[in-house]
């Protein structure tokens, strides 16, 4: 055990090396109100599907802030943050300089994609954009491809083998991220299929906008031509907690407004509802199933109010 321990690479040098590799070549945060006017033009760019980013837009997890020190920016505006950087980077005054990207990402907010959903290359907007403000090209690569073809143009020292192996490992990677991703959501739509089951589409229907409610009754189409599949039923329960998660606005002032109304009958009464309104869960699905609950209870409490007897 000992002899293995001891065979273990060195942390503090490994910490070294990696600070000396990153020195001289990290920029910069934004200051703040760089970063404001950034999300602000960027609500702009994702209304008319402008890359980077709108693929982020319908992404409820993207609209939680980070935090760094002294700034801090909403999780939907990240992809366009880095774009920024790098344009800035590209015409820096001194040393202006074309940019290659090496990234993961794979949605079609950064690449062109063929019939069969493989990537072609970046985004046309992007080069079109990054040469109309830099007067530079841009280059974007996944990570075996940026090492193949360091090794063909740049003479890099990397071995055949070496880059078969970097193919290999990053082909792995990606398997393994996206079986985790699905038995994710596998096990998020199975744990709730039940609350799924119990949700009435038709009163669901009444707190969505018309264009919400055409795109729920395609995704329901959707999922009954698929019926005979397992995926059939999980695109069902997606769309089913896609359109929870788009109703909760009016969910929660329809809950108001008979709440309000409750009010001039019996204000106790009206406070008990409150009080149970104000300890609904956050999560929107959890939380839109709750709120789909309390308004029957509240409607059928006026109701009975109603009644001569």
């Amino acid at each position: 055990m000992n002899i293995e321990i001891e065979s273990l690479p060195d942390s503090t040098i490994i910490q070294e090396d990696l600070l000396n590799l990153l020195e001289g070549i990290i920029g910069e945060p934004y200051p703040q109100d760089k970063i404001n006017i950034i999300e602000k033009e960027g609500g702009e760019r994702y209304k008319y599907s402008v890359p980077p980013g709108f693929k982020d837009k319908d992404d409820k997890n993207k609209l939680d802030y980070r935090t760094y020190g002294d700034f801090r920016y909403q999780q939907l505006y990240g992809d366009l943050i880095v774009w920024n950087q790098m344009i800035d980077r590209a015409k820096t005054e001194n040393n202006p300089t074309s940019i290659i990207f090496i990234t993961e990402e794979k949605k079609e907010d950064w690449w062109e994609k063929d019939d069969q959903n493989k990537i072609r290359r970046p985004h046309p907007q992007l080069i079109q954009e990054f040469y109309n403000k830099t007067n530079q090209n841009f280059y974007m690569y996944r990570t075996e491809s940026f090492v193949k073809f360091a090794k063909e143009y740049l003479d890099a020292d990397v071995t055949d083998e070496q880059v078969e192996n970097v193919a290999k490992d990053m082909e792995q990677i990606r398997r393994s991220e996206e079986k985790e991703y699905v038995e994710v959501i596998h096990d998020f739509y199975n744990d709730n299929s039940e609350l799924i089951s119990n949700v009435s589409v038709s009163e669901l229907l009444k707190y969505l906008s018309a264009n919400e409610e055409k795109e729920l009754k395609s995704k329901i189409q959707q999922a009954l031509n698929d019926i005979e599949s397992k995926e059939g039923n999980i695109s069902y329960n997606r769309a089913i907690k896609w359109a929870m998660n788009q109703s909760v606005p009016l969910l929660e002032k329809k809950s108001k407004e008979l709440a309000a109304e409750i009010a001039l009958i019996d204000y106790a009464k009206a406070q008990e509802y409150i009080n149970i309104l104000n300890l609904l869960p956050k999560n929107p699905f959890n939380r839109g199933t709750a709120l789909l609950n309390s308004i029957r209870n509240m409607q059928h409490y006026l109701w009975e109010q109603e009644l001569p007897f």
